[in-house]
Formats: C-alpha cells, structure tokens, sequence
C-alpha cells in the first residue's frame, strides 16, 4: 500500500511491448520491491500480484497507443 517509483525503466520508453520487453519490466519491478509476509499474504504472493497488476497496466498502455 507504499507507493514505490520503480526506476530504470526508460529503456522501454520508444519500445513496442512485447513478450521480453514485458518481462524484463516485469524483473526490474521484482528486484525493486520489498514485500513483507503478513495476515494480507506472503511475500511470494505479493511479488505475484505485483507482476499481475503491472502486467495489466502495460496490457492497458498499449491499447491507446
């Protein structure tokens, strides 16, 4: 629920998303958070439903392009 500005990610600026740009977001995005085990879940499940959500919204920035 921390706010977080992932950073160096300006490599993807001009790309077209594909399948490993997408990934490699999705990696920087992992090694940036810090999730901790709580009653809310694991940290397992957080690093997850971060790559889901970051996922979608890359899913949603590329139908207005």
């Amino acid at each position: 629920d921390t706010p977080l500005l992932i950073r160096d990610l300006e490599f993807a600026a001009n790309l077209t998303l594909g399948e490993p740009e997408i990934e490699a977001i999705l990696d920087r995005v992992d090694q940036q958070i810090s999730p901790s085990s709580d009653f809310r879940g694991s940290e397992w499940y957080k690093r997850r439903i971060a790559r889901v959500l970051v996922r979608r919204a890359l899913a949603q920035v590329q139908q207005r392009v």
